[in-house]
This record gives structure tokens, sequence and C-alpha cells, in this order.
């Protein structure tokens, strides 16, 4: 190489061979997995025969390796040995996921089972190297250091501030990674040939693309992109272009090499100072979210909702309950952990989390395929914490009208929670004191405070109980006696036997009932039952039986469990109140908790705490003032639907768009809950939207022959005491091409707003500066992903698994996407993203038509995030909880009356307690440096 590198001295170039298999995008996973065996066939022959090829890439995620061995077990030593020998680099992923679509413990265990795989499979490449991501995390250096990677390899995110291929990243925890920059994509070499004259020229040509970003002359060039596989004769070609090059140095190299080198080159420099031939890369600091140099595609955030809201709660599931409540159990020699069951759980969800897969931008059999996958982790998730569930209940001895509330997570808290009582015309739930509740800190006491305090819990009923008839049959005694063999144990038509009644109401006549449930309550001997049943069916005077079966509804009463301790349990229980009225008026730790109620205005009902007042305006906004200060928040929750002419990749409005943001008439407004502990509105608002666009894509239809009416229901709550207005949404969407969003004004307009991320609160500038919009490879879209809240202006929104928000205007206010609805995989006429994304396939299903149902919340307050308690609320929005009560199944109680999904993620501290394996795998705290 004539040319001289940066700095004029010699050019020491790293051809990194590669592959970057998306194992589904446009086509689904078994049809990429057949050409994904094809490709490693003929990887492993051109790695034996050729010693020049020295290293391949397996695209840094180890599931391949598993996908590739499903169909090719016999070719496991050969793997094996070549990665021992460090010419197959796996790892450090399982697979390459999304950053900002999963939880924060979900990149945690990603990483811990891709080195533990690797490491299993030959030897683990222990670089962070995540080319494709659509940017990336604040914490992914806080991720990579705990795991001991001092490097990370990108592409995506980077802005004009960096000026170099090489620059130190730092994230809000003060950990920093080296990075390796791929100014020129992961791609820049593709396919070199094994003419030696021909590669040494493409060589030539890509470096010199990528000097301008050269701190030092240490080139990185990656010979591969999607799916494609190696070519024989690539390394010797490049060994023979190495020799005719006087002083410079090209060769198949590693990127452990390739950093090894570039970090010798940059010498002593200060970390976040690299120099070299006058070129400067400062720190970088924070997200990397930038569209100037490569799209980050941020459209992706609200593609396809409804999957991101289905992968957060089985996130949260795995996480915030399964996992803890196993582990209680467990060091209380209640049940042993299920670490098998476990590991299967993660790697099925895992296989959902690479980018293409979570953040909805694929051809629709695949999303169907992904729903599979959350089904099967659901199964196992449930199964297992039912198993956990019955073993704290036999180890605590929770019975009767007594239960216990177990905190899954990792600090003392409390929330709403929901629980079995008695059939009694007035209830009061009793809690024990605080100093009964027991904490997993204090282990060799963990059987201590079985006393039950003196402490009244404000309840609400929010179920009546009663039966429902399942069967009723009419048989002979020798019809039952044949059927009774069928019964072995006490399930029954996927329920369980809790009671049996037997009666003779008449002469010759006998009545069998049986009491139903979802699970067992109480001992039941059904061999000495089904005797009893032989004894009086065996009586001649008997002619016919008849036998029902009864469903038990629950009475159910919500109440606020307070001060649990971490890991731990208190004690409560729930009993008709003595003279025949409810008691319980006061907080569990002492002072008076003002009930939440519905109130009566001018406007109609209202909704009132001891925190917030609520008032409903016609056309379905909210007026919420905050009574610790004064000041009201008017017009809120604003309904704001507009056209998307965009993709599955990127949202883009038509230039004639048209905005409906207003009801057709009147909202109506019901009463569902009055309190004590919760009191709820039912809002219900119709909206006529344009069913599409026009022909040409630019305008939405507006005529009466093209639009629909839509029908959103809103159910509004306070919760006694809690700084939070709780919000729950349910639609059916009917039009296509479109984006409806949940607006929030503020009084007055913001310069910046906050948002949590995975183990940190980013902020971020209100209005991003553009400058030349032609220089863009995409324009700023205005949106932005969090992990479980984001705000300004006194104003913080909690929406957990919905993770797109945007900015209204410069600042006047917030906006979440309820739902985003295209037909496009990728299109190429787009005027915020030059080019296509992807294939330009249609994907019908990419509209989202049907059922809609979303929880959020919204809080008021002086201050940012830290004066709200933002992290506080949102664990008490998701409570970690569990009721544990021989009576019925555990619920905790966030969203609205009728039983909402459980579950929650999102940023507040560890949200699991591992088991034996995983804890092993954890990271320790990251250090600087």
């Amino acid at each position: 190489m004539k040319e001289p590198g940066a700095g004029g001295g010699p050019v020491s170039v790293h051809v990194v061979c590669h592959t970057h298999w998306d194992r589904e995008w446009y086509l689904p996973f078994e049809s990429f997995r057949l050409k994904l065996v094809d490709m490693v066939d003929r990887l492993l022959d051109i790695l034996e025969a050729e010693p020049e090829y020295r290293h391949f890439l397996l695209d840094g995620q180890t599931v391949v390796v598993e996908d590739y061995l499903e169909f090719r077990p016999e070719n496991a030593r050969r793997l094996q040995r070549l990665a021992a020998d460090g010419r197959l680099g796996l790892g450090p992923w399982y697979v390459l996921p999304d950053e900002f679509l999963v939880d924060g413990e979900a990149l945690v265990r990603n990483l811990a089972l891709g080195l533990r795989s690797a490491e299993a499979a030959g030897g683990a490449m222990r670089v962070g190297y995540v080319p494709d991501q659509f940017g990336h995390t604040a914490d992914l250096p806080t991720v990579l250091r705990g795991f001991g990677m001092r490097e990370a390899c990108l592409w995506r995110g980077v802005g004009e501030d960096v000026e170099g291929h090489a620059f130190f990243w730092r994230a809000p925890s003060g950990a920093e990674v080296l990075v390796g920059y791929l100014a020129t994509s992961y791609s820049n070499a593709a396919g070199l040939p094994p003419d030696p004259a021909e590669a040494g020229r493409r060589v030539r040509e890509a470096v010199a693309e990528l000097e301008p970003f050269a701190a030092v002359p240490v080139y990185l060039l990656m010979n591969g992109s999607d799916h494609l596989p190696p070519r024989p004769g690539t390394g010797r070609a490049l060994t023979l272009v190495d020799r005719e090059w006087e002083g410079d140095r090209v060769r198949v190299s590693s990127l452990p090499e390739y950093f090894a080198e570039l970090r010798k080159a940059l010498g002593d420099a200060l970390p976040g100072e690299v120099r070299a031939g006058g070129r400067r890369s400062a720190v970088v600091t924070g997200e990397l979210r930038s569209g100037r140099r490569a799209p980050v595609l941020a459209g992706t955030l609200s593609a396809r909702l409804r999957q991101k809201q289905r992968n957060h709660r089985v996130e949260s599931l795995l996480t915030r309950k399964v996992e803890p409540a196993s582990a209680m159990a467990w060091l209380l020699g209640a049940l042993p952990y299920p670490t098998a069951e476990l590991d299967y759980a993660w790697r099925l969800l895992l296989k959902n989390h690479p980018h293409d897969s979570i953040c909805g931008c694929s051809i629709d059999v695949v999303h169907r395929e992904m729903e599979t996958r959350f089904d099967k982790v659901e199964q196992v998730g449930k199964g297992l914490l039912e198993r956990a569930e019955a073993a704290l209940d036999r180890r605590l001895r929770a019975g009767g009208t007594e239960f216990v509330v177990v905190n899954c997570g990792p600090v003392r808290r409390g929330g709403l929670v929901e629980a079995v009582a008695p059939d009694a015309d007035h209830l009061t739930v009793r809690a024990a004191a605080p100093g009964d509740a027991t904490s997993a800190s204090q282990a060799a006491r963990w059987t201590a405070g079985e006393g039950a305090g003196d402490l009244g819990v404000p309840c609400q009923e929010v179920a009546a109980g009663g039966e429902d008839t399942v069967f009723d049959l009419e048989l002979s005694p020798l019809q039952l006696r044949g059927l009774l063999p069928l019964l072995p144990g006490r399930e029954i038509l996927g329920m369980v036997v809790n009671q049996v009644r037997l009666s003779r109401p008449e002469p010759g006549r006998a009545r069998i009932e049986l009491v139903l449930g979802d699970r067992e309550v109480g001992d039941l001997d059904m061999t000495a039952l089904k005797e009893e049943v032989r004894a009086l069916i065996s009586d001649p005077a008997v002619q016919r039986v008849r036998v029902l079966g009864r469903r038990s509804r629950e009475r159910r009463v919500i109440f606020l469990a307070e001060d649990v301790p971490g890991l731990g349990w208190r004690r409560y229980r729930v009993e008709a109140a003595p003279g025949g009225r409810s008691e319980g008026s006061a907080r569990p730790d002492g002072p008076d908790r003002a009930a939440a109620a519905v109130t009566q205005g001018p406007q109609g009902p209202g909704l009132e705490n001891d925190v917030f007042r609520v008032v409903v305006r016609p056309d379905g906004t909210l007026d919420v003032t905050d009574k610790r200060s004064g000041l009201t928040y008017p017009g809120l929750h604003r309904l704001t639907d507009g056209g998307d002419r965009g993709d599955l990749y990127t949202y883009c409005p038509p230039p004639e768009d048209h905005i409906v943001s207003r009801p057709l008439r009147r909202v109506k407004v019901r009463v569902v809950e009055t309190g004590p502990v919760r009191a709820t509105l039912e809002v219900t608002a119709l909206y006529r939207l344009p069913v599409g666009l026009s022909a040409d894509r630019r305008r939405r239809l507006r005529d009466r022959r093209h639009v629909v009416e839509m029908e959103v229901v809103t159910l509004v709550s306070l919760v006694a005491g809690e700084a939070l207005v709780r919000l729950r949404t349910v639609f059916d969407n009917r039009a296509r091409d479109h984006r409806l969003q949940a607006v929030f004004p503020v009084p007055r307009p913001f310069d910046s707003h906050y948002a949590l991320s995975h183990f940190s609160v980013v902020q971020r500038p209100a209005v991003e500066p553009v400058g030349d919009g032609g220089a863009w490879a995409e324009l700023p879209s205005g949106t932005w992903p969090h992990r479980g809240f984001f705000g300004a202006g006194g104003l913080t929104v909690f929406a957990p698994g919905l993770p797109e928000y945007a900015v209204v205007g410069r600042g006047e206010g917030l906006a979440l996407t309820l739902v985003r609805s295209v037909g496009w995989l990728s299109r190429d006429d787009l005027e915020n993203r030059p080019g296509h994304a992807g294939p330009g396939v249609a994907t019908p299903e990419g509209q989202c038509p049907g059922r809609h149902e979303l929880e959020y919340a919204l809080s008021v307050h002086r201050g940012d995030w830290r004066e709200a308690g933002a992290v506080d609320l949102l664990g008490r929005l998701e409570p970690p909880l569990l009721c544990l009560s021989r009576a019925g199944p555990s619920q905790t109680g966030n969203g609205g009356p009728g039983g909402a999904p459980g579950g929650g993620g999102g940023g507040g501290g560890p949200p699991a307690a591992r088991g034996r394996r995983a804890a092993a795998a954890a990271p320790p705290p990251p250090a600087p440096g």
C-alpha cells in the first residue's frame, strides 16, 4: 500500500471474516436455518482445509451454534476444536438483542448464557460485539464491564461529535469501554474475492473510506454481511497481498487481535482522549441514538406494540415473580430450585429478543411464531410460580382467613393486593405489626414472626362470591360406578375438587355435589370419599343419582399492603368485622390514609384522594390538580390520531395529514368503583377516523365512505394515598396507516426531558438539532425509548411495556404511543429515510387490527423524577407482591378493576433473586476506566 495511513506511519489492516445471521426476518426461522446449516457446513470445510483462513466470527451469538447442531450433532467436536484453537469466534451473546426493547436483566442473562455456552463450545470472545443494533443504550458499557469486557464494536447511533474510528464510551455509572467504531458499516469489505489482485484493490478502497476517521493507522475491515457465506481462498489471497505490501500489513484477524493492536497504537492516551494525525475523539457519554451516519430505525419502538407488551409481561413474570419466589422457597427448604426449567424458559424468551424479532420488523409469519414462544415461556413461568406459591404457602402455613403477602423485590415496599374474603356482610383486614414482618436477610430466623398484629387496613370488595353450575348429570348407580375409576385424584375437567356434598333429597334418589375451583383448597381424602359414594349407590333403594359440579366464585377484596420487607413477607388476615361494621381506617404503619373517592362536580363525577383531584372534561381529557402544590395540569390524556405512510422501521406522516384529536360527541362517564381503597371512573369516547391512505399515499381519506368509528374506553383510577392517576385504555383498531397517541400537555414548555433507562435515568433535549437535513441517513423522529417512565415539566408518565414516547412541539408536552399501524416491512419512498431498510414486503398484520388493552399512569409534581419519587411509584404500579392463601390464587393489583395483567419490569433495582447457576454469572459492580 503506497498511500500512508493516518499519522504517516505504516498501515495495519485487520480483516475479520464473518457473517451477520438474522435468525428470522424476511424469511421464517426454519427457512433461514436450512441456509445456516449449509453455510456452517461450508465454513468448517474451509477452516479445516485452509490454514491461511485464520479466523471466522460467527456473528457474536451462540444460538446459531445450537441451531446448527440440532441438525448436525455429529459436527460438535469439529466446532469445539476450531473454537478452542481460536479459528472460530463464538459469543459473547446468546442472541444479538435489540437493546432498548428488552429489560436490563434480559441483557445480563443474554450475556451470561452466551458466555457460558461459548465456553462450553470451545471458548468465548470477550468483546461487546453489537454490529447492527438500532442504537445503543447508555447502560451498555456498565453491562459489558460487569462481565469483564473492556471493548465494544458497533455501527449505528454514533453522532457527528465522534471524529475517529476509536473512542471511549462512558455510561452513567462511570463504566467505560473502548469502542471500535464501524464507521462504514459491518460490511465494509464484504465478499472479498480469492483473486489477490482484486482483493488488494478492494482492501485499498475500504481503507481509503475509513482514513478520514482514522485516529491511528490500525484499520478494521469486516468481510461479511447479512447471511453471506464464506468464500474459499480469501485467506490465501490476503496472505499474498500482505507479502506484496512494503511496510504495511493486512491479514485475516479477529476482534481481540484488532483491539490489542489498537490499544498498543493508542499508547498512553487518556480515557476519553484519542489523538493521532491531528484528530481527537472526546469521551462519548450516554446513549447512542443519532441517525446522522446510519439509520437507527426509530419506528421499531412502536411497530407491533402488542408484542412488546407481551414481552414485558413475560419478562416480568420470570424476573419479578418466578425466580425470586422459587429462590425463597428453595432457601426455606420447601422446593428444589428449578434451574433446568428456568434455563429452558430463558432460552425461549431470548430467542424473541433479536432486533428483527422484538422490533416488529419481520414478515408476519415470524411474529406469529414469536407468539408461540411467548406462550411456552408463559406456560412454564406460570406453572413454576404456582409451585413456588404452593411451597411457600405450605412452609408459611397460610390458611383459613390468614394469608401472607410476599415481596419478591429486593427492597421494602408496598402496593395494591387482592385477596380472597370470607362470606360476611362487613369485612376487615388485619395486618401483622411491622416488627412481625419477616425478611430473607434474616435467613436463620425465617420461621419467626408468627403472631398477627392488631393493625386495621382499609379493604374494598371487588368480586362477589357465589357458585356457577359447570355440569348437571342424571346417572344410574351402575353408570356412576363405572365413572369413579376415571377420577384418580382431585382434578376434573381442568379444575380441582375442593368439597363433596352427599345427600338423599327424596326416596330412591341420591345427590352428589362437587364444589370445584382453580386450585386446591384445604385437604380432601378422595379415597375415603369414593368409598362413601360407593356405599351410597350400593343401597338398592337408590335408583337415580344426580351429580352436580359447581365452580365457586370467590369473594375478593383489595387492600394496600405496606412495609413488606424485601425478599420477605408480612402476615394478614381478612375476617368479619365485629359488630357488623367495617373496620380499618388506618395505614399499617400508623397515620391515617385518606380514602380514594368519587366526587360530584359541575361537569359530572370526578375522583379524589389525599394527593390528587381529577376532573373529566366533556371531551374526555383530564384536569389533574396536585393538592400538595395547588397546581392544576389541564387537558391531560388527549387522544390524538394522525396518519402514517411509513413502514415497520420508520414513522412517516403523509404530506396532507389529518389529525383527529376530539371525540364525535360528549364522552360518557360511569362510576365503576367508589373506594375507599380504589375509586374508578369509566370514560367512553367515540372517534371517527380515516380508514387509510389515498392511493398515492400522500393524504388520509376523509370522505364519509372511507371512515371508521372507534370507541375508546378508559378506566381512570385513584388509589388511596397514591400519587398516581392509573389509566387502562381499551379499543378495537379498525383503521390502517395511522398512529394513535395519548398526549399530556404541560403548563410551561421545557428544554429537556428524562426517561428511565435500564440502570439509570437519561436526560434528552426537547428539540433535536438537525442542521443540514440532507446529510442525515435518517432524520430525527422526535420519538424516544424508555424502560418504565418518562417526563418533563413536572409531569411523569409511567408506561411499562409501551416503550415509545414523543415530545410535542418544542417542549409543550409529551405523547405516549398507543398503536402504530403500517402495512409494509420496508418502503423506499419516505421523506425522512432515503431508500429501503429491508425488503419491500407487504405485512398486513403490521396494521395491528383488533382489540388493544393498555395500562399506564401519570403523576404531576414539583421538580423532576427524583422529587416525584418516580422509581418508587413505578414499583407501586407493578408491585412484585404475591398474596398467598390456600383459599385462592395470588393476585396483585395493578391496573383497573376486573383483573389486569400482572408483573412489571423496569429499572428500580435488581429485579430477581437469582438461582445458583445464574447468580454465578451475574456481573460485579462496574469500575470506571
